[in-house]
């Protein structure tokens, strides 16, 4: 297993998974997720700073390695390793140090989305009470962070909430009209698209769109595909049907020779619509 998967999946599915069954602290898991993507942060810039990848993964292989460990061993193995990779690298600091003077003259702007998969390798009530811990904390970083704007797809998500906990729906209502939180996708749910007819995809949008605009009186006009995959190119038609401007997509992508990070996709009747390509999640 590679660093950058290992870490992720170790750090952060782990610890939503385990505090959703009960098995770790809220502020644990919290504390493991944030110290768990700072390391993967640090991984990615020691790589950019010349250090050799063999022994970023040597670096990395005891923090991300298969295994349950305590959170307290987990979060002392992501200091030593975080300490190795300092020591291991003697541009990363000023890297570092160029990557955040860059930060302050060039403006960046950052999407936070977290995507929750409704069914993979665990079940429906899993899946909801991942979906409440994510939304309460989006709702306390956007209250305590000057300008945050969470994005969010999948209305199946939200429709779990508003059943199983309503005041904290209302408080995603508030948050929307504020401007604190962006309805994204217009979909029901992200879906594997070469699964499905096309009547199918027609009415996952159709029935997305329609809850967005019935429960917050928003007309979604971004597209937001992280993971579904299976695109095919009367897409763009069916995009532009529902009134959506532009689209968002990772993972999959419409062109197999070319990466093109920024571009206008043209679907085989000749309908185009600006896309943004995600090398993965984001």
């Amino acid at each position: 297993m590679g660093w950058k998967k290992g870490a992720l999946i170790t750090g952060l599915v782990v610890s939503f998974i385990f505090a959703a069954a009960g098995l770790l602290r809220a502020d644990i898991a919290r504390e493991l997720r944030a110290r768990m993507a700072e390391f993967l942060s640090l991984c990615l810039i020691a790589e950019r700073a010349g250090l050799d990848p063999a022994e970023i993964e040597r670096i990395a292989a005891p923090v991300v390695s298969p295994g349950r460990r305590p959170a307290e061993e987990m979060l002392r193995l992501i200091g030593e390793a975080e300490a190795a990779l300092r020591a291991a690298s003697p541009r990363l600091e000023g890297f570092i140090g160029e990557l955040e003077e860059l930060a302050r003259r060039v403006p960046i702007a950052l999407f936070p989305q977290c995507h929750i998969d409704l069914v993979w390798q665990w079940g429906w009530e899993e899946t909801v009470e991942v979906t409440l811990e994510t939304f309460r904390r989006q709702l306390e970083l956007a209250h305590a962070i000057p300008g945050y704007v969470y994005c969010q797809d999948q209305a199946a998500l939200y429709a779990a909430v508003e059943r199983t906990d309503p005041g904290l729906f209302q408080e995603i209502q508030v948050a929307v009209r504020e401007g604190r939180w962006r309805i994204v996708g217009g979909n029901w749910a992200e879906i594997v698209m070469e699964e499905v007819t096309g009547e199918s995809v027609i009415r996952n949008f159709l029935y997305g769109k329609r809850y967005f605009l019935e429960k917050f009186g928003v007309d979604v006009e971004v597209a937001w595909q992280m993971e579904g995959t299976g695109l095919y190119p009367s897409l763009p038609q069916i995009l532009r049907g529902f009134g959506f401007q532009g689209a968002v997509f990772g993972r999959e992508r419409p062109w197999t020779d070319i990466w093109r990070p920024i571009s206008r996709w043209r679907g085989n009747d000749g309908t185009e619509i600006p896309l943004v390509l995600l090398y993965h999640y984001g």
